[in-house]
């Protein structure tokens, strides 16, 4: 039975990559002050994959 915690570090990270498509397409229709926006805050989100994934390895338990 696969383990459900390696999931909770990759939700920032798809989270991050959609933010990253919707500001694409924001520069596209001209909108460049929301792209930046979007980038910025889809940036942060990703960033907290990192202590998300060092936290499920660090507390996750071997069967």
């Amino acid at each position: 039975m696969r383990r459900k915690s390696g999931v909770l570090w990759r939700v920032p990270l798809v989270i991050a990559v959609v933010a990253m498509l919707v500001a694409a397409v924001a520069a596209v229709l001209g909108y460049k002050p929301v792209a930046d926006v979007i980038v910025t805050g889809g940036f942060a989100i990703g960033v907290l994959a990192v202590p998300l994934w060092l936290l499920t390895t660090i507390f996750r338990k071997e069967a």
